[in-house]
C-alpha cells in the first residue's frame, strides 16, 4: 500500500520524473501556520495535511501580492519554464490521485505551490 503522506508523494514524483523537488518547508515536521480565512484557525500545514512544492516557480497570488516576492517571473502561467505545476503536470496528477486538492484550482487565491489533503 502506498502511503498518502505529502513526503511519500514527493518521493513518488521525484522517482518517476528524475527531478529534485524543493519543498516549501520541512515536511517531516509540523509547521505552525494560521490560515488566511476570516476565522483565526490553523492551516492544514500545521497538521501535516498540506505541502508547498517549488514555491519559486509556483507562487501564491492574492490580488497583486505574490509570495514569495522573488517569484514574480513565474506569475504568468502561460509561459513555459522548468518546475511549473500546471494542469498537465505529473506532480499535480499524483497528488490529486491520492485525494489532495491543488491550490491552482482555487477561485480568489491562486496558490500554485500548494497541495492539501481533503477531509
Amino acid at each position: 500500500m502506498v502511503s498518502t503522506s505529502p513526503s511519500s508523494l514527493v518521493n513518488i514524483v521525484a522517482e518517476q520524473t528524475g527531478f529534485t523537488l524543493f519543498v516549501g518547508f520541512d515536511f517531516d515536521a509540523l509547521e505552525w501556520r494560521e490560515s488566511y480565512s476570516i476565522v483565526r484557525t490553523l492551516s492544514k500545514h500545521a497538521f501535516g495535511m498540506a505541502i508547498d512544492i517549488n514555491p519559486l516557480q509556483n507562487p501564491c497570488i492574492r490580488g497583486s501580492s505574490v509570495q514569495p516576492a522573488t517569484a514574480t517571473d513565474c506569475v504568468d502561467r502561460s509561459k513555459a519554464f522548468p518546475h511549473k505545476i500546471d494542469e498537465t503536470d505529473f506532480c499535480k496528477q499524483v497528488f490529486e490521485s491520492f485525494g489532495f486538492r491543488w491550490g491552482g484550482h482555487w477561485r480568489s487565491v491562486k496558490d500554485y505551490q500548494h497541495f492539501e489533503k481533503n477531509n
